[in-house]
C-alpha cells in the first residue's frame, strides 16, 4: 500500500456513481443522510473492501464498515452519526485491493 495517504477522488454525484482508478465504480443507493442507513455499492474488487468515515478537524469516533458480497459486487450498509457542530462535510476512505481512496461528500 502507498504510504503517502489516500488517493483523492472527485465525485460530483455519489448516486450516479464514481469511477475509481482501478476501474471499479462506487455508488450509493440513496443520498447520504445523517442517522439514516444507506448502501454503498462497489462493482469490482478482488477482496472485501472497507470504508471509513471521518470529518476534517472533528473526531467522529469509529465509523468503519466492511463490505459483504452482493449480486452486483460488494455492498456495505452505512449509518452516519450527526455531528454536534451541524457539519455535513464527510470524508469517505475506501480501502480497495491494497489501495486507499478518499472521497469528500456532503450528507443531508
Amino acid at each position: 500500500p502507498d504510504k503517502s495517504g489516500p488517493v483523492q477522488i472527485s465525485c460530483d454525484n455519489l448516486q450516479q456513481g464514481c469511477q475509481l482508478p482501478n476501474g471499479s465504480t462506487l455508488r450509493v443507493d440513496s443520498a447520504p443522510r445523517h442517522s439514516q442507513p444507506f448502501n454503498i455499492l462497489i462493482d469490482k474488487a478482488a477482496q472485501a473492501p472497507s470504508a471509513e468515515f471521518s470529518m476534517a478537524d472533528m473526531d467522529m469516533g469509529f465509523n468503519r464498515y466492511r463490505f459483504v458480497a452482493a449480486s452486483s459486487g460488494w455492498q456495505a450498509r452505512v449509518t452516519l452519526p450527526v455531528c454536534v457542530t451541524g457539519s455535513q462535510s464527510w470524508l469517505m476512505d475506501i480501502e480497495l485491493d491494497q489501495q486507499r481512496y478518499r472521497i469528500a461528500f456532503k450528507a443531508l
